[in-house]
């Protein structure tokens, strides 16, 4: 049977040389068709990237725009763009000799922690991506383990939202079920918002002969937000709604678009405390996520900026300060009556 991920190509342009996710992959494939660890798995496709394009690889790079202590699993560096992502490896029981190597992989287990620390990684990519770090990222997921890509019989299991098996689609907040323990939630309680909407598509890796477990699976999920365009003929992931249709702004946001209204000036600083005191409050996410202030109207912030004819046009989540800007080609409301 063939192997190999297909699919549309999976990449970006950068100075007329295409760099396709999909062709690293597949090249990987022939030469290690499977890995001793997730670090292996990462320097690995680190280094066929560099092998097939004109890039410099950096792994295990710190987020700049964060207050915690994340970092990206890798960094590729191109000609004007810098490319974020994020590897997950998960295995079930496996031991063979590939090309002279012997590999015995165990059974990592637990799931559910797993699949939410998918959706965290997708969530790193999206922050890493409004805070300017990269200008866009792909998740890649590999396993051996079915339980991971298959639809599952039941639902009522606690990590329901964070599952991952084919043509499921992500997007929006994600939290655990009631049936999730404290030792489930310990260290990972918050709940994930996801800016974008994805759907889940996998392909076969490589196959290794004669294993029980010897069906490696992979997906790819490119992540982008509004403002960054998708150049792959068969996207994966794709905005919930359009920034120029904001929806309708409502309750304490809504003294925000007056503020903004009611402002001579075309661009502004305020801070986060600023932006509290004149809406009332705000959620954690707003100090956690630098995502949270992006122009997506999936964001109550947003939807109040864009109502009333402005934009984020710059952010420094550490310093926790934001300038927002008149957007020129929006028609401005003037609360003066008419003369």
């Amino acid at each position: 049977m063939e192997r190999g991920i297909k699919g549309g190509r999976k990449g970006f342009s950068v100075h007329n040389v295409w760099m396709d996710v999909i062709n690293i992959l597949n090249s990987l494939a022939k030469s290690r068709p499977i890995f001793y660890s997730e670090a292996d798995f990462q320097h690995a496709f680190a280094w066929a990237a560099k092998s097939l394009y004109m890039c410099e690889p950096r792994l295990e790079v710190r987020m700049i725009h964060t207050s915690s202590r994340a970092s990206l699993d890798l960094l590729l560096n191109l000609p004007g763009e810098k490319i974020g992502f994020e590897f997950k490896y998960k295995t079930s029981p496996i031991s063979a000799a590939i090309y002279g190597e012997v590999f015995s992989l165990l059974n990592q287990g637990a799931l559910d922690i797993f699949r939410y620390d998918c959706i965290k990684d997708i969530s790193r990519l999206e922050n890493a991506i409004g805070s300017g770090q990269i200008s866009r990222g792909y998740f890649i997921l590999l396993t051996n383990e079915p339980a991971v890509w298959s639809r599952p019989i039941r639902e009522g299991h606690a990590d329901d939202e964070f599952k991952l098996h084919e043509n499921e689609i992500l997007g929006g907040v994600r939290t655990w079920g009631p049936a999730a323990g404290p030792g489930t939630r310990k260290n990972r309680e918050d709940t994930l918002t996801l800016t974008g909407e994805y759907q889940c598509h996998w392909s076969p890796f490589s196959l290794i002969q004669g294993e029980k477990f010897g069906t490696f699976n992979c997906l790819v999920i490119e992540v982008s937000t509004p403002s960054f365009s998708m150049h792959s003929s068969n996207k994966t992931s794709r905005p919930i709604t359009r920034l120029s249709k904001p929806r309708a702004n409502s309750g304490r946001y809504s003294k925000l678009t007056e503020f903004l209204s009611q402002t001579a000036e075309n661009r502004i600083e305020l801070t986060f405390d600023q932006v509290r005191e004149i809406v009332g409050s705000l959620p954690a996410s707003a100090y956690n996520h630098s995502a949270y202030w992006s122009n997506h109207p999936s964001h109550p912030p947003a939807v109040a900026w864009l109502s009333a004819g402005w934009k984020q046009s710059k952010l420094d989540f550490l310093g926790q300060r934001i300038w927002l800007e008149r957007i020129t080609d929006h028609p401005t409301h003037s609360t003066k009556p008419p003369q």
